[in-house]
């Protein structure tokens, strides 16, 4: 099963906004952290591509 992500405007608009606040002390850093947004989301689309099998565990308190 193939799965994509569709960004809505309002994310979109959201990590603009979070951009722009951080650029205005560090605008490399500001590239950095919208970079790991978009990074960390096709992360979590390749593992949804997995057997959900590998990402069980047990808990033992």
């Amino acid at each position: 099963m193939a799965f994509t992500l569709k960004w809505s405007e309002e994310a979109l608009e959201d990590i603009e906004s979070i951009a722009t606040y951080i650029e205005k002390d560090s605008p490399i850093y500001a590239k950095f952290v919208v970079s790991k947004f978009f990074e960390k989301a096709e992360l979590f689309l390749s593992l949804m591509t997995q057997p959900f099998e590998k990402f069980l565990f047990i808990v033992i308190d």
